[in-house]
């Protein structure tokens, strides 16, 4: 694929190609202009130019008038089931000018991307074998309708300390101000008899570090390998994950168990404030699996965590890695049950497609469907 040219319906005419390294101020101004923020040139080439795994830039874009007027970009991740290898793309960054919206920019797009990889444009190496994306109600039902697959949706963990935010939305501020001492004493005291039914781990040491060690990271993830595909966590991939513009991690925990000189279990956190609320999240967590040791080192990483936040109003973790009874002892609770599910739901979709010429088999996806969310931080 080189430039191709769509028309819309109404007559307009795009057009459509694969970006390069000198589109990335007009593509983040057009990102600032519709999400907001104050992106960066910064935050594209780390996004989609130094990514370690392809040397190619995986985005595409629209054009009209010579103006950048869409793009969609894919973030490639290593990936492995067995002794195969492999790329997973997550799409993602879709932006479209209201001016252009409604025109059919998406699906003309998202094909655009099947036939760049499908016309060998790049080193087969560097050509991914499925993509998946964690997607809106709107942008689930498009692919869909496009052939992708359904996988789960996103089940969110929340711990709640103060929960007046909470309370403002639902009964205004000062209905919120008056409700909320009770209310945190509430929230807390279940928090604590939850955290005390559920014990405290033995043998388990916990260090927290104030940075992201990508060959310390990269020996924890490699101790233990799931059975089915999912992404490889070397130390290209947290030389870069973590270290771009934005969403960088504020803490790193490393569990040490049984005498063993290397951590057992890490996770890593993000501080947010968001209307004068604070929010921890846990944003990341290797190994993806385990046995004993793996699972107290967690349990003690998150009790850490949890002592750690106490200024925090919410404490988030959506993660599959988490098990649900270790987040649940310790007074997360899901967001697809009551209570949570009656203030809030389930907010994305994992959905997948698999290329013809993919290493791994589309059926091989359903198996990898929480292995993928690890990647949504």
């Amino acid at each position: 694929m080189e430039v191709t040219t769509y028309t819309a319906d109404d007559g307009t005419t795009y057009r459509i190609r694969v970006a390069t390294p000198s589109d990335a101020a007009e593509i983040t101004a057009l990102h600032s202009a519709v999400w907001g923020g104050d992106g960066t040139d910064a935050w594209f080439r780390w996004k989609y130019v130094e990514n370690p795994y392809v040397d190619h830039v995986p985005a595409l874009v629209a054009e009209h008038d010579d103006a950048i007027v869409a793009a969609f970009g894919l973030l490639l991740y290593r990936m492995r089931q067995d002794e195969t290898t492999g790329l997973g793309a997550l799409g993602g960054d879709l932006v479209v000018h209201p001016d252009h919206r409604r025109r059919g920019l998406f699906t003309q797009l998202s094909m655009a991307v099947w036939s760049f990889y499908a016309e060998e444009r790049v080193d087969e190496s560097e050509r991914p074998d499925f993509v998946f994306g964690y997607q809106t109600e709107a942008a689930r039902l498009g692919a869909l309708a496009m052939g992708w697959r359904q996988l789960a949706e996103r089940t969110t963990y929340r711990r709640t300390n103060d929960p007046t935010p909470f309370l403002a939305d639902a009964v205004g501020p000062a209905a919120a101000r008056a409700l909320g001492p009770a209310s945190r004493l509430l929230a807390r005291g279940y928090a604590a008899l939850r955290r005390r039914l559920a014990g405290t781990p033995r043998g388990v040491r916990v260090e927290r570090r104030d940075d992201v060690p990508p060959g310390v990271l990269a020996g924890v993830a490699d101790r233990a390998r799931p059975a089915h595909l999912h992404p490889i966590y070397d130390e290209a991939f947290y030389d870069w994950q973590f270290t771009g513009p934005t969403w960088r991690p504020n803490a790193t925990y490393l569990a040490y168990a049984g005498g063993d000189p290397d951590p057992v279990a890490a996770v890593l956190t993000r501080v947010e404030e968001r209307g004068g609320a604070r929010t921890v999240s846990l944003i990341h967590a290797a190994p993806l699996t385990g046995g004993d040791r793996w699972t107290r080192g967690l349990a003690a990483i998150l009790d850490r965590v949890v002592a750690d936040s106490r200024d925090a109003a919410f404490l988030r973790a959506w993660n599959p890695v988490y098990p649900a009874r270790l987040l649940e002892a310790r007074g997360f609770l899901p967001d697809d049950r009551p209570p949570l599910s009656l203030v809030t739901g389930s907010d994305l979709t994992l959905t997948a497609y698999a290329f013809h010429w993919g290493r791994f088999d589309g059926d091989d996806l359903p198996a990898a469907a929480d292995a993928l969310w690890t990647l949504d931080k």
